[in-house]
């Protein structure tokens, strides 16, 4: 396996997830799936099966001996962008996050490809393929909150719809939302947002467009000033409020 020239950074995957169950298994019934290889005039390169490929490494690593493991090698002419559509057709193992397919999306749109001709290649729909690549406008911290499952993608895209693709303005609500569970992993619902009539919601909304013309010496008060509207009930907040008085 260690002949096999191995690099994490041509994977779109980037979150690998828990590889114990994974490397358990491979312990007791050995690597099942074929890696996918090509061969290069550097050596044998990895094409598909990264998280196997860990796991085995991780394996040895520890001290249990990996011998050998089942590898197909693909056609001539395989090229970069085969390579990417491999990554969704052929997963067999986690799923790739909404934020991993966008990535690749994009990959393959930079290559030439329409977002028809992804959707036909992959057996999806051009409406689930834009629905997907639509999730790179929003803002970097709230990707990571749909990467680790906090925010499903279908609850940021209705946010970004309801304030006119504003990413951080849907920024503002999802990460007010996500400190009031003070540090608790907890999955962030409709129904546990604020109705977008609500005071509180258009008093975070006007907070997250006010911020950019806010003086740097005046940051400190400012964000002390939107954190009191986080008080869940009037007399907090009429406390928060004096406090910074």
């Amino acid at each position: 396996p260690r002949s096999i020239i191995f690099d994490p950074k041509d994977n779109p995957r980037v979150d690998y997830g828990n590889l114990e169950e994974l490397k358990s298994s491979i312990r007791e019934s050995g690597v099942r799936d074929p890696l996918k290889i090509k061969n290069t005039p550097e050596g044998v390169k990895l094409v598909h099966g990264y998280r196997r490929m860990t796991s085995v490494l991780s394996l040895i690593d520890e001290g249990f001996d990996v011998a050998r493991v089942p590898c197909m090698t693909v056609a001539r002419g395989y090229n970069d962008e085969e390579a990417l559509f491999d990554h969704i057709i052929c997963n067999t193992g986690k799923p790739l996050t909404c934020m991993e397919e966008a990535n690749i999306y994009t990959q393959l749109i930079n290559a030439g490809y329409t977002q028809a001709e992804i959707a036909k290649r992959i057996g999806k729909t051009q409406c689930a393929v834009s629905n997907i690549l639509s999730l790179l406008k929003l803002t970097k911290k709230v990707q990571t909150l749909i990467n680790d499952g906090i925010v499903s993608a279908s609850l940021a895209r209705e946010l970004m719809k309801d304030n006119n693709d504003d990413a951080n303005v849907v920024e503002s609500i999802l990460i007010s939302k996500n400190e009031q569970n003070d540090g608790k992993v907890k999955k962030i619902t409709a129904k546990s947002l604020p109705s977008s009539k609500s005071k509180f919601y258009k008093v975070q909304n006007v907070f997250a467009k006010f911020v950019e013309r806010v003086p740097e010496d005046k940051i400190e008060k400012f964000t002390a000033l939107q954190n009191a509207f986080n008080a869940e009930t009037d007399d907090a907040l009429i406390d928060e409020l004096m406090k910074i008085l």
